[in-house]
Protein backbone atom coordinates (compact mmCIF):
# COMPACT_ATOMS: atom_id res chain seq x y z
CA UNK A 1 0.00 0.00 0.00
CA UNK A 2 1.32 3.40 -0.96
CA UNK A 3 1.90 5.73 1.97
CA UNK A 4 0.47 9.25 1.73
CA UNK A 5 3.14 11.73 0.87
CA UNK A 6 3.30 14.61 3.35
CA UNK A 7 3.35 17.95 1.55
CA UNK A 8 6.11 20.35 2.57
CA UNK A 9 5.17 23.79 3.94
CA UNK A 10 4.15 26.26 1.25
CA UNK A 11 7.13 28.48 0.51
CA UNK A 12 6.61 32.22 0.84
CA UNK A 13 8.70 34.73 -1.09
CA UNK A 14 9.76 37.57 1.16
CA UNK A 15 9.34 41.06 -0.31
CA UNK A 16 12.33 42.22 -2.32
CA UNK A 17 14.14 38.92 -1.95
CA UNK A 18 15.31 36.71 -4.81
CA UNK A 19 15.16 33.57 -2.70
CA UNK A 20 12.16 31.76 -1.21
CA UNK A 21 11.91 31.41 2.54
CA UNK A 22 9.80 28.71 4.15
CA UNK A 23 7.99 29.94 7.27
CA UNK A 24 7.71 27.79 10.33
CA UNK A 25 4.35 27.13 11.97
CA UNK A 26 5.25 29.56 14.76
CA UNK A 27 6.05 32.28 12.24
CA UNK A 28 2.76 31.67 10.44
CA UNK A 29 0.88 31.86 13.74
CA UNK A 30 2.64 35.14 14.55
CA UNK A 31 1.62 36.63 11.19
CA UNK A 32 -1.98 35.50 11.71
CA UNK A 33 -2.14 37.06 15.18
CA UNK A 34 -0.71 40.35 13.91
CA UNK A 35 -3.33 40.40 11.15
CA UNK A 36 -6.09 39.74 13.68
CA UNK A 37 -4.75 42.45 15.99
CA UNK A 38 -4.69 44.88 13.08
CA UNK A 39 -8.36 44.10 12.35
CA UNK A 40 -9.21 44.61 16.02
CA UNK A 41 -7.55 48.03 16.04
CA UNK A 42 -9.29 49.05 12.79
CA UNK A 43 -12.65 48.01 14.28
CA UNK A 44 -12.15 49.82 17.58
CA UNK A 45 -10.82 53.00 15.97
CA UNK A 46 -13.54 53.22 13.30
CA UNK A 47 -15.85 56.22 13.86
CA UNK A 48 -18.73 54.04 12.71
CA UNK A 49 -18.39 51.83 15.79
CA UNK A 50 -18.28 54.83 18.13
CA UNK A 51 -21.53 56.32 16.87
CA UNK A 52 -25.13 56.13 18.05
CA UNK A 53 -28.00 55.05 15.77
CA UNK A 54 -31.32 55.81 17.37
CA UNK A 55 -35.01 56.44 16.85
CA UNK A 56 -36.80 58.72 19.31
CA UNK A 57 -40.60 58.47 19.22
CA UNK A 58 -43.23 60.25 21.25
CA UNK A 59 -46.42 62.27 21.38
CA UNK A 60 -46.42 65.99 20.62
CA UNK A 61 -44.79 68.03 23.38
CA UNK A 62 -42.63 65.25 24.84
CA UNK A 63 -39.26 66.85 24.07
CA UNK A 64 -38.27 64.94 20.92
CA UNK A 65 -36.95 67.99 19.07
CA UNK A 66 -35.77 69.95 22.11
CA UNK A 67 -33.54 67.04 23.19
CA UNK A 68 -31.58 67.43 19.93
CA UNK A 69 -29.83 70.40 21.58
CA UNK A 70 -27.85 67.88 23.66
CA UNK A 71 -26.32 66.11 20.63
CA UNK A 72 -22.63 66.61 19.78
CA UNK A 73 -21.91 69.44 17.37
CA UNK A 74 -21.66 70.37 14.58
CA UNK A 75 -25.22 69.09 14.21
CA UNK A 76 -27.03 68.90 10.86
CA UNK A 77 -30.81 68.52 10.89
CA UNK A 78 -32.78 67.72 7.74
CA UNK A 79 -36.27 68.94 8.55
CA UNK A 80 -39.41 67.41 7.02
CA UNK A 81 -41.83 68.60 9.73
CA UNK A 82 -43.32 72.05 9.12
CA UNK A 83 -42.40 74.29 12.07
CA UNK A 84 -40.39 71.34 13.35
CA UNK A 85 -37.54 73.33 14.90
CA UNK A 86 -39.61 76.08 16.53
CA UNK A 87 -38.79 74.71 19.99
CA UNK A 88 -35.05 75.29 19.53
CA UNK A 89 -35.11 78.56 17.57
CA UNK A 90 -34.75 81.92 19.25
CA UNK A 91 -37.30 84.73 18.89
CA UNK A 92 -35.73 85.75 15.56
CA UNK A 93 -35.92 82.24 14.11
CA UNK A 94 -32.18 81.62 14.49
CA UNK A 95 -30.67 78.31 15.55
CA UNK A 96 -28.07 77.91 18.33
CA UNK A 97 -24.40 77.99 17.41
CA UNK A 98 -23.16 74.76 15.83
CA UNK A 99 -26.61 73.66 14.63
CA UNK A 100 -27.46 73.75 10.93
CA UNK A 101 -30.69 72.83 9.18
CA UNK A 102 -32.08 72.12 5.72
CA UNK A 103 -35.80 72.57 5.05
CA UNK A 104 -37.61 69.90 3.02
CA UNK A 105 -41.18 71.17 3.18
CA UNK A 106 -43.84 72.10 2.19
CA UNK A 107 -44.63 69.01 0.14
CA UNK A 108 -47.38 68.31 -2.41
CA UNK A 109 -49.07 64.92 -2.71
CA UNK A 110 -49.79 65.36 -6.42
CA UNK A 111 -46.50 67.04 -7.36
CA UNK A 112 -43.96 66.04 -4.70
CA UNK A 113 -40.45 67.46 -4.98
CA UNK A 114 -38.94 67.41 -1.50
CA UNK A 115 -37.78 63.80 -1.26
CA UNK A 116 -35.84 64.03 -4.54
CA UNK A 117 -34.36 67.33 -3.32
CA UNK A 118 -33.34 65.70 -0.03
CA UNK A 119 -31.80 62.67 -1.76
CA UNK A 120 -29.64 64.87 -3.98
CA UNK A 121 -28.49 66.80 -0.91
CA UNK A 122 -27.73 63.63 1.06
CA UNK A 123 -25.71 62.10 -1.79
CA UNK A 124 -23.78 65.34 -2.24
CA UNK A 125 -22.97 65.41 1.49
CA UNK A 126 -21.75 61.80 1.28
CA UNK A 127 -19.60 62.60 -1.74
CA UNK A 128 -18.06 65.62 -0.03
CA UNK A 129 -17.46 63.61 3.19
CA UNK A 130 -19.44 66.14 5.20
CA UNK A 131 -20.56 63.52 7.72
CA UNK A 132 -16.96 62.92 8.80
CA UNK A 133 -16.97 66.43 10.25
CA UNK A 134 -20.33 66.23 12.03
CA UNK A 135 -20.99 65.33 15.63
CA UNK A 136 -24.45 64.10 14.64
CA UNK A 137 -26.95 64.01 11.79
CA UNK A 138 -30.72 64.13 12.32
CA UNK A 139 -33.84 63.56 10.22
CA UNK A 140 -36.83 65.27 11.82
CA UNK A 141 -39.04 63.36 11.42
CA UNK A 142 -39.00 59.84 10.02
CA UNK A 143 -42.79 60.12 9.87
CA UNK A 144 -42.83 62.91 7.28
CA UNK A 145 -39.64 61.64 5.59
CA UNK A 146 -41.55 58.45 4.79
CA UNK A 147 -44.65 60.39 3.78
CA UNK A 148 -42.53 62.37 1.33
CA UNK A 149 -41.08 59.13 -0.03
CA UNK A 150 -44.44 57.38 -0.58
CA UNK A 151 -45.86 60.47 -2.27
CA UNK A 152 -42.88 60.55 -4.65
CA UNK A 153 -43.23 56.85 -5.47
CA UNK A 154 -46.98 57.16 -6.11
CA UNK A 155 -46.59 60.29 -8.26
CA UNK A 156 -43.84 58.58 -10.28
CA UNK A 157 -46.17 55.63 -10.93
CA UNK A 158 -48.92 58.01 -12.05
CA UNK A 159 -46.42 59.72 -14.35
CA UNK A 160 -45.58 56.33 -15.83
CA UNK A 161 -49.23 55.71 -16.68
CA UNK A 162 -50.24 53.62 -13.66
CA UNK A 163 -53.69 54.17 -12.21
CA UNK A 164 -53.74 55.73 -8.76
CA UNK A 165 -57.17 57.27 -8.10
CA UNK A 166 -56.73 60.47 -6.08
CA UNK A 167 -53.02 59.61 -5.85
CA UNK A 168 -53.70 56.94 -3.25
CA UNK A 169 -50.75 54.51 -2.91
CA UNK A 170 -51.24 50.90 -3.97
CA UNK A 171 -49.73 47.85 -2.26
CA UNK A 172 -46.73 47.75 -4.58
CA UNK A 173 -46.09 51.45 -3.83
CA UNK A 174 -45.91 50.66 -0.10
CA UNK A 175 -43.60 47.73 -0.81
CA UNK A 176 -41.33 50.00 -2.83
CA UNK A 177 -41.32 52.52 0.01
CA UNK A 178 -40.26 49.80 2.45
CA UNK A 179 -37.35 48.65 0.26
CA UNK A 180 -36.06 52.16 -0.42
CA UNK A 181 -36.41 53.19 3.23
CA UNK A 182 -34.51 50.12 4.43
CA UNK A 183 -31.75 50.73 1.88
CA UNK A 184 -31.33 54.35 2.95
CA UNK A 185 -31.51 53.51 6.65
CA UNK A 186 -28.69 51.01 6.21
CA UNK A 187 -26.64 53.88 4.79
CA UNK A 188 -27.48 55.99 7.85
CA UNK A 189 -26.16 53.13 10.00
CA UNK A 190 -22.78 53.38 8.26
CA UNK A 191 -22.25 57.12 8.64
CA UNK A 192 -19.08 58.22 10.50
CA UNK A 193 -21.17 60.26 12.96
CA UNK A 194 -24.12 59.59 15.23
CA UNK A 195 -27.53 59.44 13.58
CA UNK A 196 -30.88 60.20 15.19
CA UNK A 197 -34.36 60.35 13.71
CA UNK A 198 -37.62 61.23 15.39
CA UNK A 199 -41.06 59.68 14.97
CA UNK A 200 -44.61 60.57 15.97
CA UNK A 201 -46.70 58.42 18.29
CA UNK A 202 -50.48 58.53 17.96
CA UNK A 203 -53.00 57.38 20.54
CA UNK A 204 -55.81 55.10 19.44
CA UNK A 205 -58.38 52.86 21.09
CA UNK A 206 -59.23 49.23 20.36
CA UNK A 207 -62.94 48.83 20.93
CA UNK A 208 -64.59 45.43 21.41
CA UNK A 209 -68.33 45.01 20.97
CA UNK A 210 -70.77 42.22 21.72
CA UNK A 211 -73.08 40.52 19.23
CA UNK A 212 -75.57 43.36 19.62
CA UNK A 213 -72.98 45.97 18.72
CA UNK A 214 -72.66 47.29 22.24
CA UNK A 215 -69.21 48.31 23.46
CA UNK A 216 -67.87 45.93 26.09
CA UNK A 217 -64.29 47.17 26.39
CA UNK A 218 -61.99 49.94 25.23
CA UNK A 219 -58.19 49.52 25.27
CA UNK A 220 -55.76 52.38 24.75
CA UNK A 221 -52.97 51.70 22.25
CA UNK A 222 -50.18 53.76 20.72
CA UNK A 223 -48.82 53.42 17.20
CA UNK A 224 -45.74 54.82 15.49
CA UNK A 225 -46.52 56.79 12.35
CA UNK A 226 -43.88 55.38 10.01
CA UNK A 227 -46.00 53.57 7.42
CA UNK A 228 -47.80 50.22 7.24
CA UNK A 229 -45.01 48.44 5.40
CA UNK A 230 -41.85 50.21 6.56
CA UNK A 231 -42.58 50.34 10.28
CA UNK A 232 -41.73 46.90 11.66
CA UNK A 233 -38.75 46.52 9.32
CA UNK A 234 -37.14 49.88 10.12
CA UNK A 235 -37.43 49.50 13.88
CA UNK A 236 -35.14 46.46 13.85
CA UNK A 237 -32.36 48.40 12.09
CA UNK A 238 -31.76 50.90 14.88
CA UNK A 239 -29.49 49.91 17.74
CA UNK A 240 -31.71 51.86 20.10
CA UNK A 241 -35.35 52.99 19.97
CA UNK A 242 -36.57 55.20 22.83
CA UNK A 243 -39.93 56.63 23.86
CA UNK A 244 -39.93 60.32 24.78
CA UNK A 245 -42.32 61.25 27.60
CA UNK A 246 -43.13 64.21 29.82
CA UNK A 247 -44.18 64.04 33.49
CA UNK A 248 -46.38 67.04 34.26
CA UNK A 249 -46.16 66.41 38.01
CA UNK A 250 -42.36 66.64 38.19
CA UNK A 251 -42.06 68.82 35.06
CA UNK A 252 -39.37 66.48 33.73
CA UNK A 253 -38.71 65.07 30.28
CA UNK A 254 -37.29 61.54 30.02
CA UNK A 255 -36.73 58.60 27.68
CA UNK A 256 -37.91 55.06 28.22
CA UNK A 257 -35.04 52.90 26.98
CA UNK A 258 -36.71 49.54 27.57
CA UNK A 259 -40.50 49.26 27.58
CA UNK A 260 -43.40 47.39 26.03
CA UNK A 261 -46.94 48.33 26.89
CA UNK A 262 -50.05 49.64 25.13
CA UNK A 263 -48.31 49.41 21.77
CA UNK A 264 -45.32 51.45 22.98
CA UNK A 265 -42.05 49.63 22.41
CA UNK A 266 -38.61 50.80 23.47
CA UNK A 267 -35.44 48.74 23.17
CA UNK A 268 -31.73 49.32 23.65
CA UNK A 269 -28.76 47.21 22.61
CA UNK A 270 -26.44 49.74 24.26
CA UNK A 271 -28.06 49.13 27.65
CA UNK A 272 -26.71 45.58 27.86
CA UNK A 273 -24.78 44.95 31.04
CA UNK A 274 -26.82 47.49 32.98
CA UNK A 275 -25.26 50.53 31.31
CA UNK A 276 -28.61 52.29 31.05
CA UNK A 277 -31.62 52.55 33.32
CA UNK A 278 -35.14 51.80 32.01
CA UNK A 279 -35.75 55.55 32.32
CA UNK A 280 -33.06 58.10 31.40
CA UNK A 281 -33.00 61.93 31.29
CA UNK A 282 -33.24 63.42 27.80
CA UNK A 283 -29.54 64.19 27.46
CA UNK A 284 -27.73 62.60 24.53
CA UNK A 285 -24.20 63.51 25.60
CA UNK A 286 -24.69 62.13 29.11
CA UNK A 287 -26.20 58.94 27.69
CA UNK A 288 -23.42 58.56 25.09
CA UNK A 289 -20.80 58.89 27.82
CA UNK A 290 -22.49 56.12 29.81
CA UNK A 291 -22.41 53.62 26.93
CA UNK A 292 -19.03 54.50 25.41
CA UNK A 293 -20.27 56.41 22.37
CA UNK A 294 -18.33 59.46 21.13
CA UNK A 295 -19.97 62.38 22.98
CA UNK A 296 -17.53 65.22 22.32
CA UNK A 297 -18.08 68.07 19.89
CA UNK A 298 -15.92 68.02 16.77
CA UNK A 299 -13.89 71.14 16.09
Amino acid sequence: MNKAVKKPPTPIRTQGASSIKTLTSDERADIAMRQLQSLKVQWEESPIEKAFRGLIVGMKGTGKTYSLLTLPRPLLIDVFDPDGLSSIEDDNGNLPEGIYANRFYPESREKPTQFAKWLRSFRENEKNKLFEHLGAYVIDSSTNWLVSLIWKITADRVGAGRKRPNFLPAIDDWNQQKLEAIDLTMRFMSLPCSFVTTGHLVKDFIVKVDKNGQEVSRTKEYNILIGPKAGANLLTLYSDSYIAEYDAVTNKYYWRTTYEREGKRASSRLSQGGKLNPVEPQDFKALFKKVGVDYKDKT
